[in-house]
Order: C-alpha cells, then structure tokens, then sequence
C-alpha cells in the first residue's frame, strides 16, 4: 500500500494572518513534494472550489479551521475532527474541549521552536500525547504546517499509508493512525523500524511516528 505526503493545515489569504494566493499555496505544495493539502480557512470553506480549479494532479480536501474560545479544531471532509496546537500560547488557541471529542491530534504545528508568539507549544502537546499513551488512550497524532506565509507549507507535514489518493483513503488512514509526521519536506523515514521520535542533533524534532500497527 502507497504512502501519500501532504499538509493537512493550511491557510491562503482568505484567512486571518494569511498572505497566500491558493496558486501559491499549490505552488508551495508542490515544491515541498507533496501529494495532497487540506485546505483550512478559519470559519468557511468558500475557497475550496478555487483551490481546486487551480490544484491539477495535487489531491485538496476540503477542510475548515473552526476557532472559537474553547480551542481550535480541524474538520475534513468525511468528519475527520483534528485538535489543533492545543497547548497554543494564545488565549483562543488553548484546547479546552476535551480530547476524546476527536479523531486526532495536532502534536506538531509549524516549526517545532520558534519565538513567534502564535507558534503552538509543541513539546507540551507532545508530552500530552505521550501521557495519554502510556495510559491505553489510541488516538493518532498528526502534523501540519498551519501556513499562512511564504515558506512554511509543508513544515511540517504528515506522511499517510492508504489504498489511494482520494480524500476517502487519506482520510482513511489519517483516522486509522497509518501515517507519520515529517518535519521537513523531502525526510525518509520507516515507520515499521523507527522509534516513536527522531530528532536532530540540536534536540528539535525531525519525525514522529504513531505506535500502531503499520503493516
């Protein structure tokens, strides 16, 4: 069975914050090597139809960003709810719905450290995460970009195991927890051998794997 890359967290400019095109996004998209993004605006889909007039061979999910004072949350076509950057540092972007309302998590948003004062706190999602494993809780962890700027599509991005690359099987294997996440565009990894994280000499992350059955 094929493995799919994409991002499944990304904004153009029809967003708050965003600057992008949806041409650019797919031009993004495409430079990063991926197969598939998921389109989330805050609060609409109406960009859906455009990001697919201009996506070609690029698989788009049609996807929104719901923000409200309770936490933000990804919702893709099919039902696929996604806690986004949980333990964001701002007052909207702290989870406060509880994690079981999901079909995923977020663990990794955008660059792993950064001293933007809107990037997610990653390592205390992860660490969240991780709890929650050790106590019997399966619930698979994703990554995505979040981009709303030049450069930050694909950073990082999740790679998916599915039967195909159809907003379907994608989903598919995102909710089954086949996929792991790539911190950077163009990184190898093999899910079946590799441990649950890789990181880089300097300590930031370089992939994340879930610890289900990828065979």
């Amino acid at each position: 069975m094929p493995w799919y890359r994409g991002d499944c967290h990304v904004h153009s400019a029809r967003s708050t914050g965003g600057e992008l095109t949806p041409e650019q996004v797919v031009a993004e998209a495409r430079a990063a090597g991926l197969d598939f993004i998921a389109v989330t605006e805050h609060n609409t889909t109406d960009t859906y139809e455009r990001f697919l007039a201009v996506a070609g061979d690029l698989l788009v999910l049609r996807g929104v960003e719901h923000t409200t004072p309770d936490g933000h949350w990804l919702e893709l076509e099919g039902g696929l709810r996604i806690a986004a950057h949980p333990f964001a540092p701002y007052p909207t972007g702290t989870m406060r719905r509880p994690w079981e309302e999901f079909d995923c998590v977020e663990v990794w948003n955008g660059l792993w450290a950064s001293d933007r004062p809107w990037n997610a706190d990653n390592e205390a999602t992860l660490a969240e995460w991780k709890r929650r494993l050790d106590a019997g809780w399966r619930q698979p962890a994703i990554g995505g970009s979040d981009a709303h700027l030049a450069g930050q599509l694909g950073t990082p991005h999740t790679v998916v195991r599915a039967e195909a690359l159809t907003p379907a099987a994608i989903v598919a294997g995102l909710r089954a927890g086949h996929s792991w996440i790539a911190g950077e565009p163009g990184l190898a990894l093999d899910p079946g051998a590799s441990p649950l994280e890789v990181r880089h000499p300097d300590g930031s992350m370089a992939a994340l794997r879930n610890p289900f059955d990828l065979s």
